[in-house]
């Protein structure tokens, strides 16, 4: 897949690099969170989350987001911070992995320390902005929440005090 120059630089953490990009390729910024992930950069993360860079958006193929790539590449600054910014530690990729997951099959102790204490009820509560771009994420980070707890996506919009006729898919089926 050909890399874009914000996901370049941002993969490679050159923060004031990203910063000046934003502007020019604003499209970009998404993926460019999941390549600054899988390179635990820190401040290059800061920078793309407050330019809005959705933590929902995942890389086609794989299905992983920027938590899975962190905790893949065994980035526990990285992790927690993602974590803290509101990234869904409970959600699974393409071949229903969690980050989680990923970490202890790389054997990284210092990303399961990080993301291995039990779920906070408030985990359950959808963070960040949610635009239309990221609606697929949504859809599918509802699902593996869904999965971790047990509940329809019917009870689940209705704990977030969503009505059902607002929302744009049907809650017939998720996948």
């Amino acid at each position: 897949a050909e890399q874009g120059c914000l996901q370049l630089a941002a993969s490679l953490g050159a923060q004031a690099i990203v910063s000046l990009l934003i502007p020019r390729f604003p499209a970009e910024k998404d993926y460019a969170l999941i390549a600054a992930g899988a390179s635990g950069d820190v401040p290059t993360i800061d920078v793309l989350l407050q330019a809005d860079a959705s933590l929902f958006v995942r890389e086609s193929v794989s299905g992983n987001t920027a938590l899975h790539y962190a905790a893949l590449g065994g980035h526990s600054d990285a992790v927690s911070f993602l974590f803290r910014s509101g990234a869904n530690r409970l959600a699974l990729n393409a071949s229903g992995e969690s980050a989680f997951q990923l970490a202890a099959k790389a054997g990284h102790e210092n990303v399961l320390a990080v993301l291995g204490v039990k779920p906070t009820s408030d985990e359950w509560e959808p963070k960040g902005k949610l635009g239309l771009e990221t609606l697929q994420g949504v859809v599918i980070d509802l699902r593996s929440r869904i999965l971790w707890q047990g509940r329809s996506l019917g009870e689940l919009l209705s704990l977030w005090g969503v009505r059902e006729s607002r929302v744009p898919f049907s809650l017939e089926r998720v996948d």
